[in-house]
C-alpha cells in the first residue's frame, strides 16, 4: 500500500515500518486543505470499534501529521491494540458515478 506509514508508540506517531499483520480495524477520510468532513464521525467510528483502547491520543496526533495543503485520503487502522496512520494523496474526484 502506498503512503507515509506512521505508529503511534503512546505519546507520539512516529516513522513505522509496514506491520506484518493484516489491520483488524481502518477508516480513511477525504480531507482538502486541512478541512476533513464529518471527522467527528470517522474519530468516533473508530474508537467505538476498539472498545478499551484510548484512541483520542492517536486521533489528535493524526491531524497534525495530515499535510493542511492540498487533497490528502489518510487512513488509521489498528493491527491489534497497535495503531498507524498511513497518509496518502487523495485519488482524483470524480464528477460522476454510474451504478
Amino acid at each position: 500500500m502506498t503512503g507515509t506509514l506512521w505508529r503511534w508508540d503512546g505519546t507520539a506517531l512516529v516513522a513505522a515500518a509496514e506491520p506484518d499483520t493484516a489491520a483488524d480495524v481502518v477508516d480513511s477520510w477525504l480531507e482538502h486543505d486541512g478541512y476533513a468532513g464529518g471527522w467527528h464521525l470517522h474519530r468516533k467510528r473508530f474508537a467505538d470499534s476498539l472498545p478499551g483502547v484510548d484512541t483520542a491520543p492517536f486521533l489528535d496526533a493524526v491531524l497534525g501529521k495530515v499535510p493542511h495543503v492540498g487533497n490528502w485520503f489518510p487512513r488509521v487502522e489498528a493491527h491489534g491494540s497497535d495503531l498507524h496512520l498511513r497518509v496518502r494523496p487523495a485519488p482524483a474526484l470524480r464528477s460522476a458515478t454510474v451504478l
